[in-house]
């Protein structure tokens, strides 16, 4: 390798006697490549060496491709605060008396190869028997994910219910959708079955056996 010319290039030398050079721009400076031949070199020893800068340039100023986005979702501890896989909780996450009266269960998402300030979370949810949708209804939420480890995590997705009793022990398809301020995006579903042990006749609203426990209605069908 050559010392720097003086002029912001750094040149680098291959073998005896220059035939070509290949320059590739680097911010403010240049790297000059040359490979050099000697008479006795047979024809394909050349092309490899020239081959070989080259392709070396290529590699310093080429872009690494863009990520395939990977999404995964959980669940979360009693607060909110902590990931967890609903391998752990056997796919029961409870669900939680609000502070402000309602309901939920914490859907965790984490996810790779995305923007994590401003991802846009969209949530769905539907009784797996019936294929009603669970109310409220979808839920969306924007939010910057903390860095955990390889993964961008968010645990505090909230799968809003307005009738607790209506949902318990029965399986959910769960479905999330993550978009990033870049336009990328992901979809991942899964299946739980919310557990809950609290009094039905105090905890929920008085008309929850009217909500959508029939099939479906263009208002609760799946879409």
């Amino acid at each position: 390798m050559s010392p720097n010319r003086g002029d912001g290039t750094l040149q680098v030398v291959v073998g005896p006697e220059a035939v070509a050079s290949v320059t590739e721009s680097v911010g403010m400076r240049s790297i000059v490549v040359q490979t050099r031949r000697q008479p006795a070199w047979p024809g394909v020893a050349r092309a490899a060496a020239l081959a070989w800068a080259v392709c070396g340039v290529a590699a310093c100023a080429a872009e690494a491709p863009e990520p395939t986005p990977i999404i995964e979702l959980g669940s979360a501890d009693a607060h909110g605060k902590k990931w967890l896989s609903l391998q752990q909780l056997d796919w029961r996450p409870a669900i939680v008396y609000g502070h402000q009266g309602g309901h939920h269960v914490w859907i965790g998402v984490r996810v790779q190869g995305l923007d994590p300030v401003g991802l846009r979370m969209t949530l769905d949810m539907w009784l797996v028997e019936s294929g009603v949708r669970v109310k409220p209804g979808r839920v969306v939420q924007v939010a910057t994910l903390r860095q955990e480890g390889p993964w961008l995590v968010f645990s505090k997705l909230f799968g809003y219910l307005t009738c607790p009793c209506q949902v318990r022990d029965r399986e959910l398809k769960v479905r999330v959708r993550v978009r990033d301020r870049l336009g990328r995006e992901a979809t991942a579903q899964t299946r739980i079955t919310p557990r809950w042990n609290n009094p039905c006749d105090t905890m929920q609203r008085a008309n929850c056996a009217d909500i959508c426990l029939k099939p479906p209605t263009s208002v609760c069908k799946e879409q």
